[in-house]
């Protein structure tokens, strides 16, 4: 059995759309000061103070993000 597909057919279905992350980066910022806090760490010390915005940021936490996102 051959499956073929129309040009037309391909261009439709190589169409990205873009969706909205299921959560936003303050919002993951936000969870992992909590999980900072519940490891008893003040997320306010200057050691801490960007590990929010790092860990959201990393390439790790990116991947799962995006991988989340339908569509």
């Amino acid at each position: 059995m051959t499956l073929s597909i129309s040009p037309d057919d391909f261009r439709k279905q190589a169409v990205i759309t873009e969706s909205k992350p299921p959560v936003s980066e303050a919002e993951m910022q936000q969870a992992v000061r909590t999980l900072l806090l519940g490891m008893g760490e003040d997320p306010d010390r200057e050691g801490l103070r960007d590990t929010p915005k790092r860990v959201v940021k990393s390439p790790q936490v990116s991947h799962l993000w995006l991988s989340a996102i339908p569509g």
